[in-house]
């Protein structure tokens, strides 16, 4: 991580320890003359946390003479501007370490000023920081970081995490997710404490003091398991009502009729029996019940049951139509009744053939066909 560069122009020799230091150990420039025309001055790179310096390069200006008034720090490029005597800035690169003379605005300016920023930006350019390095503010293309620890990132994947060990936070299909993982990318609990509660709609979801909180710590993993199971209750109850449905209602034909139904519902099987009588021609009764597969389920202090039993009464007012249907009773009656019509049709049939054979004979005997072998003859006084 580049740290951030501020600006200490000093004439006289500071106190520190000349050791060797990265170019990136530094927090502040100075500069002093070396005493050697031909030298000229030293411009030094100091660790003030550990009371070092190290000296970068060394620099003759016009007549060994600069203006440390007019001197000041690039905040965009970092470079050290040093207003010398004659015409040029000189401008140094700690970075590449070179310099590069600027020369001054012809109309003599008395000084320059430039732009001050609050925070510096590293070599590759991409990671801004502000404040010092035992205590800095980072802003990378993640997120933001202080002193190297994360406080909010966003990864490729859009995934927002809040804290070092994250608290992870993505919206996906239309749902804002969240959960948690450690610093190995392991799921890990949140667990909401320090008296916080956990609402809802500015519902409560658990209740209770620390003792009960305690207890009852599980109590949404139980609430889950009573959900399933009245799900499977309400599915069992559908299938005993279908198995009830099938039962008879009502007995036309009969003193007592009886039948088994069955139901089924989203994978509960159920099976019923019952009985219908008719106790004359305005009264019946029904009564039956029905049992469901798999037994009862029950979800918190409720149970539903895995039978159910039912009775009804059907009462016929005012005046009674004959059925257009017949009974078998009169079904048997009509049948023998329409076989004694074709017996008695069969004798009629032969009464009429024996009328007929008579009716030959007259005729004949009225024609006088006295040769007829089929009648006999008298003899008319």
């Amino acid at each position: 991580m580049k740290k951030l560069l501020s600006l200490s122009l000093v004439g006289s020799s500071l106190l520190f320890s000349a050791n060797s230091l990265k170019a990136d150990d530094y927090d502040t420039f100075a500069v002093s003359y070396s005493g050697d025309p031909s030298v000229g001055n030293w411009i030094w790179g100091i660790n003030s946390h550990e009371g070092t310096k190290t000296l970068l390069t060394t620099k003759k200006f016009g007549q060994n003479a600069w203006s440390s008034s007019s001197s000041y720090m690039n905040a965009v490029t970092g470079e050290l501007i040093i207003d010398g005597a004659g015409n040029n800035l000189h401008a140094y690169n700690f970075k590449t370490d070179t310099w590069t003379d600027i020369q001054k605005d012809p109309s003599n300016f008395q000084k320059y000023f430039h732009k001050p920023t609050s925070f510096g930006v590293d070599d590759s350019g991409d990671i801004i920081q502000i404040g010092k390095d035992s205590n800095d503010v980072d802003i990378t293309p993640e997120g933001l970081t202080i002193d190297g620890v994360s406080l909010i990132t966003q990864k490729d994947s859009g995934e927002i995490h809040i804290g070092e060990n994250s608290l992870i936070t993505k919206e996906k299909d239309g749902v804002q997710k969240l959960y948690a993982q450690d610093e190995n990318g392991n799921a890990i609990n949140i667990d909401v404490t320090n008296g916080s509660k956990l609402l809802i709609n500015g519902v409560e979801v658990q209740t209770g003091n620390n003792a009960q909180v305690t207890t009852n710590k599980n109590n949404i993993s139980t609430n889950k398991a009573n959900i399933k199971n009245l799900g499977e209750g309400v599915a069992g109850s559908t299938a005993l009502t279908a198995a009830l449905s099938a039962l008879p209602q009502t007995s036309k034909e009969s003193k007592l009729s009886c039948g088994v139904g069955t139901g089924a519902y989203s994978s509960r099987y159920a099976v019923g029996f019952g009985c219908a009588s008719k106790v004359n021609e305005r009264v019946d009764v029904n009564a039956g019940g029905s049992y469901v597969f798999g037994g009862s389920k029950s979800y918190g202090g409720g149970t539903l049951d895995s039978g159910v039993v039912k009775a009804g009464f059907v009462f016929k007012l005012g005046k009674l139509n004959k059925p257009t249907q017949i009974s078998m009773k009169e079904t048997k009656e009509l049948k023998k009744e329409i076989s004694d019509l074709k017996e008695n049709n069969k004798n009629i049939i032969a009464q009429n053939n024996a009328l007929l054979a008579r009716l030959e004979r007259l005729e004949k005997v009225a024609l006088g066909d006295l040769k007829s072998k089929d009648l006999a003859v008298y003899k008319l006084k």
